[in-house]
């Protein structure tokens, strides 16, 4: 049995929290995390001090003479560029990073492993009162499973996008970081990202459509969107049919976006520029990207030869330079790009050499519905579509160099129970296997709070960095953290949703996506009386701290903890309430309705959000989100189920609430405004 160092005892330490004498900002902002969750738990202040000042005992944190006497490497590539190390030996503790956000997930790995603290959510954190602070002597080295890693729900989200709604260190305390993690200095979150212009769909900040719109309109595509506006541009523009730079081209799309890549990099020390396809679905079909298309196969084709030849220009201009940093492009594998232009034959996937992307060329891989991708298996399950683990597999015959945009919500439901639990550990190491570099899950991200993507956040803040962690028994500790003394009624609510999808995809024909319209919400799978037993389950919850003898605050906040989760069998009672035939309906709303609004879910910021995963439009009569609904983007958005999707009439009509006459209407209007190409 290891010994045990003990920090504190009964309120009391000889420990300080020792700095290098010239310690860096996240080095003292590691330090000073430290010292809060010490002082939280145990009830005592630790000093911070300089190491030419401190004395012995102590907590060394960041690059201390003492901990380079151990002789530990901290390397970039042995930590995979922000792993950390906690050591404890002679009766001194080390935490150490391979740079400065290292660091700071060193700390919060102590604060959870030695002092029991959970984050949470976002704003809540649990810190537990402890009577001892103990480390046993060794030597932990943690690292990441992937360089950069991101459960995007939404405490992330609107640390971004409204800080007002969040902790805005919460996705530090996760130990997550990406392009859209915020760049705090004294965080360790340097500009690995270029963030000056979008990190995802962004080649108007490459190729202004302002600027050219009007004086070079062939450098633009215009075909669903309406005469004033551009989806995206002729990747060709510039190039010759072999991705060869057309000297004689003049001002091109090629020449504008090299120009802007180089102002990107030379005004600043970034290493990751996205260079992403709109999200618009459509591409060019001018005479040479037609020809392409003909020759490869695939409209993908054109994009990587316009990034190719961006690379080649970038590494001989930074030569010329002297630019000697590592620069990287990545683009997307999504929508019309979303396949590869490869040839499969009995040895595995070819492709022509002039498309094999370049060492500093990164694919984000989009991975959705396209295929009959289904969420209910993961991509090492033989039930999983063979197309969509195909797909991603052709892909290593073009790059290496991968980065992954997961799905992990039901992005037309946003509260309706989502099962990716069970397949996130498998597809993590899959993940791993084909040299990703970069995961980033896009779950409920638009609501700010929603209890199941809470707990998937928890496993995945756990499980990015551990891939053989058991994600059931990571989401059991957070409800228990997150419910405390009343952990057990959310623990059979969880156990009957994850039984109950359990038992719907062991049939074999069960189909979940990341919009409803694909299956996965037929009210003939969700009895009326499942979801209604699991609503009073959560009800008894609610009732048993009511009952307690906690304080009126504790109360409240388990309360709403507890409302939180209802909302899941709510909405899904509610979703398909008029099929079940029951009465009580507005009852049932009204109920839903305060859950949303004591979870601060009712804000028109977040009410706005709604519309764009089309969560509970049929449900929502709200002022503020009624002009969508009578806007020509939602007539729009209804046409493409139709003209593009190939959904029948009466399903749309169904989904979204409209007759079909009106449907038929729209449809002949606006038909022409959203056709895409039939060989797409």
């Amino acid at each position: 049995m290891k010994e045990k160092i003990c920090i504190a005892s009964c309120g009391s330490s000889r420990f300080k929290i020792v700095l290098p004498d010239a310690a860096t900002p996240p080095e003292r902002f590691a330090a000073e995390e430290l010292q809060k969750y010490i002082a939280a738990s145990a009830g005592v202040t630790l000093p911070i001090a300089a190491e030419g000042e401190a004395g012995e005992p102590g907590i060394f944190i960041g690059g201390t003479r003492a901990f380079a006497a151990l002789g530990i490497s901290t390397g970039e590539r042995e930590l995979n560029y922000d792993g950390f190390v906690i050591a404890a030996s002679g009766g001194r503790v080390f935490v150490q990073g391979a740079c400065g956000r290292g660091v700071v997930y060193g700390v919060c790995e102590f604060a959870e492993r030695y002092l029991g603290v959970r984050f949470l959510s976002p704003g809540e954190t649990l810190v537990p009162a402890r009577d001892t602070v103990e480390v046993e002597e060794g030597v932990r080295i943690c690292k990441p499973v992937f360089r950069f890693r991101n459960f995007y729900d939404g405490g992330l989200f609107f640390t971004i996008q409204n800080p007002d709604y969040a902790d805005t260190l919460y996705g530090v305390h996760r130990r997550m970081f990406s392009d859209y993690s915020p760049v705090r200095p004294e965080w360790g979150y340097d500009a690995e990202w270029y963030k000056e212009i979008r990190t995802d769909h962004n080649i108007f900040s490459y190729v202004s459509k302002e600027k050219y719109g009007k004086t070079h309109p062939e450098f633009f595509v215009s075909h669903t969107s309406d005469e004033t506006t551009f989806d995206d541009v002729c990747y060709l523009n510039g190039l010759h049919d072999d991705g060869s730079v057309d000297e004689s081209a003049g001002e091109s799309v090629f020449q504008i976006a090299l120009e802007s890549l180089k102002k990107f990099i030379r005004t600043s020390d970034s290493k990751f520029f996205m260079l992403g396809i709109n999200d618009a679905n459509d591409y060019c079909r001018c005479e040479r990207c037609e020809r392409a298309y003909r020759k490869y196969g695939e409209r993908s084709a054109t994009v990587l030869l316009f990034v190719n030849a961006l690379s080649r220009e970038i590494e001989k201009w930074k030569k010329q330079e002297g630019i000697g940093r590592e620069t990287n492009i990545v683009i997307f594998a999504y929508s019309w790009c979303y396949r590869p232009p490869v040839k499969k034959g009995p040895d595995g996937y070819s492709v022509p050499p002039e498309l094999r992307l370049r060492e500093n060329v990164f694919v984000r891989y989009c991975i959705f519905t396209a295929d009959g991708y289904n969420q209910a298996y993961s991509f090492t399950d033989p039930r999983q579509s063979r197309p969509a683990v195909e797909n991603l597999r052709a892909w290593s015959a073009v790059t290496k160099k991968f980065m992954i945009w997961d799905y992990c919500a039901n992005y037309d439901a946003y509260f309706w129970y989502f099962p990716a639990l069970r397949t996130m550990a498998e597809n993590v190491r899959f993940y791993k296997s084909i040299g990703t570099e970069y995961l980033m899950s896009l779950s409920g991200y638009t609501v700010y709070r929603e209890w199941s993507t809470l707990l998937r956040s928890y496993v995945a803040s756990r499980l990015y960095w551990d891939d053989g962690a058991d994600v059931y028994a990571l989401a059991r500790e957070f409800i228990d953290a997150y419910h405390g003394p009343f952990a057990s009624y959310a623990h059979r609510f969880f156990e009957r949703m994850e039984g109950h999808f359990s038992e719907l995809i062991a049939r074999g024909d069960y189909f979940v996506a990341m919009n409803d319209w694909t299956g996965g919400m037929d009210p003939a799978d969700f009895p009326s009386e499942f979801l209604s037993g699991c609503i009073g389950l959560l009800r008894e919850g609610i009732a048993a701290v009511r009952a307690s003898s906690l304080s009126d605050a504790e109360k409240q906040m388990y309360e709403r903890r507890f409302a939180l989760a209802m909302l899941i069998p709510q909405y899904m009672l509610l979703r398909n309430y008029d099929a079940y035939g029951l009465g009580g309906k507005d009852a049932l709303f009204a109920e839903f309705a305060e859950n949303m609004r004591i979870n601060g879910l009712l804000t028109p910021a977040i009410k706005n959000e709604f519309r764009e995963g089309w969560a509970l439009r049929e449900l929502v009569s709200d002022p503020e989100l009624v002009w969508y609904y009578k806007s020509r983007r939602y007539k729009l958005d209804c046409v493409d189920l139709i003209v593009n999707q190939k959904m029948p009439y009466e399903r749309v009509s169904a989904r979204v609430k409209v007759d079909v006459p009106t449907l038929r209407q729209w449809v002949k209007e606006l038909a022409d405004s959203v056709k895409k190409d039939p060989h797409a």
